[in-house]
């Protein structure tokens, strides 16, 4: 059987045509699941915003800002024990010096700072100068900052020893100033 010139052409036409459309329905195929996807992916949107909506509009099971508890401080881990000035002194040396030597760190001086009193209370602080590692001066800081009594370290500086230290193996000289608080004076207001 044979085909004809004008079937031919016919015949050839066709097949351009179908490998047009393959072609063109293959670029057309990502994009029409893309935009699948993003209708799903709109809808899912939308049913978030509307649960939201939901929930924002119901009243609140519990309060937003649950009212504080109030506190039972207990003075003895917030003051510094003693009568006097001078106990409440050798309180704080005392404390600061456990906190030294349980974490590794060696002790240089102590100094007495100037009693001051403020809104009442009686602020002891001390000079301390101790050689410490990096990881006992950490665990210095630690322990000063979690006693009991509550101490404040209100100036804290550090500097890295010189080689013809008297400390081997103690790499940071450290200077601080270290306080704590008596009970309040009675009959004193700021």
């Amino acid at each position: 059987m044979t085909i004809g010139a004008r079937s031919s052409r016919l015949l050839a036409l066709l097949l351009l045509a179908a490998v047009i459309l393959v072609y063109v329905l293959a670029g057309l195929l990502p994009a029409w699941n893309d935009y699948a996807d993003g209708r799903e992916a709109l809808a899912a949107q939308e049913r978030l915003v509307a649960e939201m909506r939901a929930i924002a509009s119901s009243p609140p099971d519990a309060p937003v800002r649950p009212e504080p508890a109030s506190p039972s401080i207990d003075p003895d881990i917030v003051f510094l024990e003693g009568g006097s000035v001078a106990q409440a002194l050798a309180d704080l040396q005392e404390t600061v010096k456990a906190a030294l030597s349980e974490s590794g760190a060696v002790l240089v001086s102590f100094e007495a700072r100037p009693v001051t009193v403020a809104d009442g209370y009686r602020r002891i602080s001390l000079d301390v100068q101790f050689s410490a590692a990096t990881a006992s001066l950490q665990a210095a800081l630690h322990r000063i900052e979690t006693a009991a009594p509550a101490l404040v370290i209100n100036t804290l500086y550090v500097r890295a020893q010189s080689a013809a230290s008297d400390n081997p193996g103690l790499h940071l000289d450290v200077s601080a100033e270290i306080a704590g608080y008596m009970r309040p004076v009675e009959g004193a207001g700021s």
